[in-house]
């Protein structure tokens, strides 16, 4: 298929396109089979509710409900906004809470941060990835990619600090 003088957008003779390929969506519903995929956002608080206690089941419960409607999973995990900081890591190691500086006062949104980079927190978020590695989630096959967002939500605040 040509789509503009010297445009060539298709595939060379025996071709397929690779699996795992289409939209994907954050929303609960699947609006057209052309979605493949929905990526789930996991804050590090719902894995991580108190000291020594690691609940995975709210991933498998998304998984599950993505399989469901006949969707492949990309998971989100959250871990240095504050609101997804669990809070007793907050309290334990009283790392500073820092708040991102409003690009312009009319920004409809406001960023604090618990700096992921403090030794305690780092620690704190190494043993989460580590019993995650061991819990067989990131090797299942419906899991099609892991972002681990660093300072935000990826709306550019990763350059506020």
């Amino acid at each position: 298929m040509k789509t503009a003088a010297g445009w060539d957008w298709s595939l060379p003779a025996g071709s397929t396109p690779a699996p795992h390929t289409g939209f994907s969506t954050w929303s609960s519903k699947r609006f057209s089979p052309l979605v493949t995929i929905r990526g789930v956002f996991m804050a590090w608080k719902r894995l991580a509710p108190k000291e020594g206690v690691v609940d995975f089941s709210p991933i498998l419960d998304e998984i599950a409900s993505n399989k469901a409607m006949g969707l492949e999973t990309g998971l989100h995990l959250m871990n240095a906004e504050r609101q997804y900081v669990p809070d007793w890591i907050v309290e334990k190691y009283h790392p500073p809470v820092i708040d991102a500086i409003p690009l312009q006062a009319n920004q409809p949104w406001r960023m604090s941060f618990v700096p992921p980079w403090h030794p305690a927190v780092m620690a704190e978020w190494e043993k989460l990835l580590a019993a995650l590695a061991r819990s067989g989630i990131p090797q299942r096959a419906d899991i099609i990619y892991a972002y681990l967002n660093g300072l935000g939500a990826s709306r550019g605040e990763e350059l506020f600090l």
